[in-house]
């Protein structure tokens, strides 16, 4: 490299250890002491020297790549053949790094790599005959490999790019690749829904020549199509299938999302079969891209069909699968919030939040980085966690771009609801909830759906808004409930309203034991326990006493299991107002026997100075109980406090005798 006699370079090398500037390494080479050290000597050499330096290094690199570590040599000689200056030499190399960099799976050094390529293009005026590809082939692979290392801004400006070039006569097939990648990109970033460039590129793709390339771009169109328009996304689909059952192609390898036409037709098991089927054929043609695709939808529809643990242990394979072959941040993105969603349901919290704290460190691009916040801002919610609302914020801050798909929006309105009813901020509570009842989507997606009705019942119920009750009853009325979850969720809306409409104390209580079988069999421990405390309040009120315990037991149990410390909060306070021990058995009652009079008087809407003369006492001494109520209630004013009596069935039809009360 030094081109210096052997003499002559020993006896710098010499002078330069001894000035402590270089050091001999283990393996009895030379390198500089610190990389300061070797910036400053670069920095000093004059543009000709550097440029001659460089070219030494490449063409010794070239001649033995040993000389560098093991799989760095085509990046190495890129990057000296560009320092070198010489533009028809490094266009060649960066080509070659940027393969390599893809064998390895390190798509951003690739993309980077290939971006080099494109900047060096109109300096190498032969650069298609030495590449052998056009300039519209390398944006397509700069844009692929943008879109696998998660880089989508960049990838949406290749596609303008690459669509001016592009003749759509000529080449229908790659405008329509090129419009379908458009499409997704805008929807992924949350500027649009990317309808119009799919269904345009649907038109080009369905007047070319018939063929597996272009079932493969109807493929792709009619999966992006899905969250958009599901029917039309079915139809071509349907029409993918056909052409691939003419020319005898195995639709396995192609995008999997095929297999969620049964989510459409109606098909119970949504396409389990089909999705398994795809995940065997992938792994056997070693197909990383198709199973890891595969393994994303597979853990969506077991988690669908209530099967958590298959959806976590499916999830968690494509997790691994990814981060084997380097696309975590882009299809991978999902597999780690799909995991996280399976633990949440099943309970294992702790899991949950270190998985999403996985996908933080990640940084998945665009949207496919709010499921994995969503998640998590909900669980830090339910745990009353200090850092909470900066997560809520962070989630809650996607409902503010152009567009969302439909099943991102619904979570977040429920999140929002959700949020203001932990801060006990009531109109912000009802105002979240009109706008979710303003989503037309609300009424078509029944796995997204249901939670947000369930939200809103609750808020409808703690604000006493009869009409916001109303208004979830009807979209109750429309929702269908397919599934485990579903069927949970409706009969515990149903339980909620029955609550705020005229009902016995019976017809409540058998709403709520069904809401509670409906999330056994469902398997989610933390709606199970938020519908333990439902029922409670209705055996409270049914004189249920020892069901009023059990129930408020198993809610305690089941907080401290999840670390809910809401839940348990809750359920603490409903055993001090019906009057249970610590342990969740039937105690003492709460209030005293007078208290118990001034109550049901408050209830009666009396003044102090009513209760006063009807029991016959001062009515400072009247003031002295209703604020002894309110704080034993945990409530915060006599309204509350009347209302929570009758709910709870705390008013005995008549005051009980002296006698009977010092007998008890």
């Amino acid at each position: 490299m030094a081109g210096l006699p052997e003499a002559v370079l020993e006896d710098a090398l010499r002078a330069a250890v001894a000035g402590q500037l270089v050091v001999a390494d283990p393996d009895g080479d030379y390198e500089f002491r610190h990389a300061l050290v070797r910036e400053a000597v670069h920095d000093d050499l004059l543009p000709g020297e550097h440029a001659r330096l460089h070219a030494r290094y490449a063409a010794a690199i070239e001649a033995q790549p040993h000389l560098v570590a093991a799989g760095r040599a085509p990046a190495e000689i890129a990057h000296h053949w560009y320092a070198a200056h010489d533009h028809p030499r490094a266009l060649a190399a960066a080509r070659v790094a940027a393969e390599a960099a893809a064998e390895r799976y390190a798509y951003a050094e690739q993309s980077r790599l290939l971006e080099r390529v494109l900047e060096l293009w109109e300096q190498v005026p032969d650069a298609a005959d030495r590449l052998g590809m056009d300039h519209l082939r390398v944006l397509e692979d700069t844009l692929t490999a943008a879109v696998t290392a998660g880089d989508l801004s960049r990838a949406l400006t290749l596609t303008r790019a690459a669509l001016a070039e592009v003749d759509s006569d000529a080449e229908p097939l790659r405008a329509a690749r090129l419009l379908d990648h458009r499409g997704r990109l805008f929807a992924l970033l949350g500027k649009s829904d990317g309808a119009a460039e799919l269904r345009e590129a649907y038109r080009l793709a369905a007047g070319a020549p018939h063929g597996p390339e272009r079932l493969g771009v109807l493929a792709d169109i009619a999966s992006h199509l899905m969250k958009v328009d599901p029917r039309e996304a079915a139809s071509v689909a349907t029409e993918a299938a056909a052409g691939a059952s003419e020319v005898g192609t195995d639709l396995v390898l192609l995008p999997t999302r095929i297999a969620l036409l049964h989510r459409i037709d109606g098909t119970p098991e949504l396409g389990l079969a089909e999705l398994r089927r795809v995940e065997a054929r992938a792994r056997a043609a070693d197909d990383s891209w198709a199973l890891v695709s595969a393994l994303v939808f597979l853990s969506d529809v077991l988690y669908e069909l209530g099967r958590y643990d298959e959806s976590e242990q499916a999830a968690a394979a494509g997790v691994s699968e990814a981060r084997r072959v380097g696309i975590s941040r882009s299809i991978g993105a999902y597999l780690l919030s799909n995991r996280a969603e399976a633990l949440i349901a099943l309970g294992r919290w702790d899991e949950a939040d270190a998985t999403c704290a996985e996908a933080a460190r990640i940084d998945p691009p665009g949207v496919s980085g709010l499921h994995w916040l969503q998640l998590r801002a909900g669980l830090h919610l339910a745990r009353a966690h200090p850092g909470a609302d900066e997560v809520v914020g962070r989630a809650l801050a996607f409902l503010g771009r152009p567009y969302l798909w439909p099943n991102h929006r619904l979570p977040l309105h429920e999140l929002r609801v959700e949020a203001a009813l932990a801060a006990d901020d009531k109109p912000e509570a009802v105002r979240a909830a009109r706008a979710a009842l303003a989503d037309a989507h609300l009424a078509d997606l029944p796995r997204e759906g249901w939670p947000v009705l369930n939200a809103l019942a609750r808020t409808a119920a703690l604000t006493g808004d009869a009409t916001l009750a109303a208004d979830v009853s009807a979209v109750a009325a429309a929702l269908p409930a397919r599934h485990p979850a579903e069927h949970a969720h409706a009969a515990h809306v149903t339980a909620i309203l029955g609550g705020t409409a005229p009902a016995g104390p019976a017809d409540a209580l058998a709403a709520w034991r069904a809401t509670v079988a409906a999330w056994r069999a469902a398997g989610q421990p933390y709606p199970l326990g938020r519908a333990l405390l439902g029922l409670a309040e209705a055996a409270a009120a049914a004189g249920e006493r020892d069901e009023v315990a059990a129930a408020v037991r198993e809610t305690a149990e089941l907080a401290a299991r999840l670390g809910a410390t809401p839940l348990g909060e809750q359920a603490a306070t409903l055993a001090r107002r019906v009057g249970l021990r610590g342990t969740g058995r039937p105690g003492p009652d709460l209030l005293t026997s007078r208290e118990q009079e001034v109550l049901r008087l408050v209830a009666e809407g009396h003044s102090n100075s009513r209760i006063a003369e009807r029991l016959f006492i001062s009515p400072k001494t009247a003031s002295v109980h209703v604020s002894r109520i309110i704080a034993k209630l945990d409530v915060t004013n006599r309204v509350e406090a009347a209302a929570l009596a009758h709910r709870l069935g705390l008013l005995d039809p008549q005051p009980p005798a002296p006698a009977q009360r010092r007998a008890r």
